[in-house]
């Protein structure tokens, strides 16, 4: 038969044993396989409970957009008819026909290659400079707190946040 997890850790060697460690509930169905039942079922849930917001986003946001993206782009679509379906007609006009298409790319491309590593290091620096402990750095990391204080009292976030707790 199958023991516990739990009943294994409490004889452990080498370390303090664990105090908030729950104990699980298996059932042997046959000979190899296992059911997992009670807490284990309960602890499957809570975790998909707490991951639904980020599925429903994920959802909303991002997959279905992205498959009706796909459905237009094989469409002759404007706002003002219906879609009708073209098949691969927009892919081979703009990559035989649209010059624009490929200048676009180009533009992409050196931004990607150039300007991303370049704020990266940037930053890197700023934040560097900002984890010196001297004196002249402090008075930096003053204007830069300052700054982000300023930014936020500006849009009325601070306002916000306070009337909440009064």
């Amino acid at each position: 038969m199958l023991e516990t997890v739990s009943d294994d850790i409490k004889g452990r060697r080498g370390g303090a044993p664990l105090l908030f460690m729950r104990k699980e509930v298996w059932k042997v169905k046959k000979k190899n396989s296992v059911v997992k039942t009670g807490y284990k079922r309960k602890d499957n849930l809570t975790g998909y409970l707490m991951l639904s917001p980020w599925l429903i986003g994920f959802a909303f946001m991002w997959l279905i957009p992205m498959i009706i993206s796909i459905y237009y782009s094989f469409t002759n679509f404007n706002l003002l008819n219906d879609p009708k379906i073209i098949g691969f007609s927009n892919y081979i006009r703009v990559f035989s026909q649209d010059d624009t298409f490929w200048q676009a790319l180009k533009v992409t491309f050196l931004y990607v290659l150039f300007l991303v590593p370049l704020r990266l290091a940037f930053a890197l620096f700023v934040a560097m400079l900002l984890n010196k402990k001297a004196q002249r750095i402090r008075t930096l990391q003053d204007a830069v707190l300052c700054a982000v204080h300023h930014r936020r009292k500006y849009r009325g976030i601070d306002r916000v946040e306070t009337d909440l707790w009064k």
